[in-house]
């Protein structure tokens, strides 16, 4: 970090903004805009190095196929079409 700040702080209590000397050495050098916790960005061509996610996925890359017709290798499937695949193959083999 090129500008590196040591036990300071930056309240601004018109605008209401409060940040802490490792908030802002964590924006120091960054590119682009900064997203919080609670903050949604759409994000196009990124790679996330340990996703998390907590309620469901979506988009056409998920493939809810019970057949698994689709043959695809670049979609993944949901968890049930996956289970009634398997269901029906074990039914079908006997």
């Amino acid at each position: 970090m090129a500008n590196l700040i040591v036990g300071k702080s930056i309240v601004l209590t018109a605008a209401g903004v409060t940040s802490t000397a490792a908030e802002l050495n964590k924006l120091d050098g960054m590119s682009g805009t900064a997203v919080g916790t609670t903050d949604s960005q759409t994000m196009t061509n990124k790679t996330l190095t340990s996703p998390v996610f907590n309620t469901g996925v979506s988009g056409t890359a998920v493939l809810d196929e019970d057949t698994m017709n689709s043959d695809s290798a670049t979609a993944v499937s949901t968890q049930q079409a996956i289970k009634a695949f398997t269901t029906a193959m074990t039914v079908a083999l006997g």
